[in-house]
């Protein structure tokens, strides 16, 4: 069906990938969750009403899926429930042939996953459960009980745009130090000592401590190419044209916001005329970011409506990040979208097919940033690569596609390209391969498909 490059896949049969684990432990924890999340939703609706019969029916359907899942039933069709990506699925389903849960490519079946879960919802008769996320609840707990690592975060950020502009950030070397530091906390978005990198003052940005700060982080960067980005940036605040810069987004919470300064901070120091997000059109992995998340973020940000109390001058920096996100949306330099080819199985490399619309829009784009793990599957194909191939070789025919891509991901899967010979041995002596998986170490990878060869 699709002109793939042919290349080992990580596959839940494979007891060395963890796709293994993934099947059997982690997705069936995600369906038990969805269970508990619509039964307590159901018990609060008014008993024998049409809400509380769907909320029902969804559950069964839930409880169904788990019990195929557990028994390693072959994967059946997704019910049709009216979207035209149902078809493509189930026809690319029939393509892999008889294929089960504990034994299947684990892209394609994960996505699957997350698309039967979307159908035991949309194919319900109320709207109520037809627009229903079940993995929200979690989402919004998670932001509203992460106020100290906003405000550290909005703090510092207003601390760097207030003199962005002034002499102390006026020199090429400030520039860069903050550009890497802004890319830094966008790619560790999600990780727990995030802090040690905003706890630097501007004035650090240059100092010893501040270079001290960003070389830890850097250890850990298995494929790093900052140089290369600062090249592309560096020039474009000279440029008088229209210049887009388009994120795919990956999760909502804490790492959501990081991307939301990491665009403030963009449209400020005037990299950018225009940022356009991209989210998911329906919930997706659990945390993905959409178009409901990107609302709560912001009015939590303008409301500084977090479950700890909040001071006024915490409150200030919240709400005048918020302001500034909010001021960007209705001036039209900060666009949300949610193309369907975002929840769909498909790598990356067959979107100029697929979704020609989206790929031409991306390829006139100054730069497209991809956050995370999933779209770095995606990008690679979730391919069980030689890890010193280059991130240009793995893109297969998305890198003959017109598109600059910068890939910003901590690596949590089996995948991951454009090693240096001897970095493996440096990092993992003993051969065990966990490091792709732990999300210990990163990739900051950049490829310029404009660059005519």
């Amino acid at each position: 069906m699709f002109a793939d490059i042919l290349l080992d896949i990580s596959h839940s049969g494979n007891e060395t990938s963890l796709a293994y684990s993934t099947a059997r432990t982690r997705w069936p924890k995600i369906i038990e969750a969805a269970i508990a999340d619509v039964d307590a939703t159901v018990s609060n609706q008014t008993e024998n009403s049409e809400v509380f019969r769907d909320g029902k029916d969804v559950v069964k359907d839930l409880k169904h899926t788990l019990l195929k899942m557990q028994s390693n039933a072959r994967l059946a069709p997704i019910p049709d429930d009216g979207a035209a990506d149902i078809e493509d699925f189930n026809a690319e389903l029939d393509q892999l042939g008889p294929v089960t849960w504990h034994s299947s490519p684990w892209l394609y079946c994960e996505c699957y996953l997350y698309r039967l879960v979307q159908s035991c919802f949309s194919r319900r008769k109320t709207s109520f459960w037809k627009v229903y996320d079940v993995f929200a609840k979690q989402k919004r707990t998670a932001l509203r009980t992460s106020k100290a690592a906003f405000v550290e975060l909005t703090q510092w950020y207003l601390s760097t745009d207030h003199k962005t502009h002034g002499e102390s950030l006026g020199n090429p070397h400030n520039l860069k130090a903050l550009m890497e530091e802004m890319i830094q906390i966008s790619l560790w978005g999600n990780a727990t000592d995030l802090l040690l990198l905003i706890s630097v003052s501007v004035e650090e940005l240059q100092s010893r401590q501040g270079r001290k700060s960003r070389e830890k982080f850097k250890e850990n960067v298995v494929d790093d190419d900052t140089e290369q980005v600062w090249d592309l940036l560096s020039a474009m605040p000279h440029s008088t044209a229209s210049r887009e810069i388009h994120i795919v987004l990956d999760n909502a919470g804490f790492e959501f916001v990081t991307d939301l300064v990491f665009v403030a901070y963009l449209l400020a120091a005037n990299y950018a005329t225009r940022i356009v997000l991209h989210g998911k059109a329906k919930p997706w992995f659990v945390s993905d970011v959409t178009v409901r998340d990107l609302e709560f973020s912001s009015s939590t940000l303008e409301q500084a409506a977090f479950s700890d109390p909040v001071t006024s001058d915490e409150a200030q920096s919240l709400k005048e990040v918020g302001s500034q996100l909010r001021h960007h949306v209705e001036s039209g330099r900060l666009r949300y979208e949610a193309h369907p080819f975002w929840t769909t199985q498909h790598p990356y490399a067959r979107m100029a097919e697929l979704a020609p619309d989206l790929h031409a829009q991306l390829a006139a784009a100054e730069l497209v940033v991809f956050k995370g793990d999933l779209n770095y599957r995606k990008l690679v194909f979730d391919g069980l690569w030689p890890h010193t191939t280059t991130f240009a070789r793995a893109l297969g025919s998305l890198g003959e596609a017109g598109l600059r891509i910068l890939a910003l991901r901590t690596c949590k899967a089996d995948t991951c390209v454009g090693l240096q010979t001897g970095k493996e041995d440096d990092i993992d002596p003993y051969g065990s391969r966990e490091w792709t998986r732990t999300g210990k170490f990163a990739v900051i990878s950049f490829f310029d498909g404009k660059i005519k060869k």
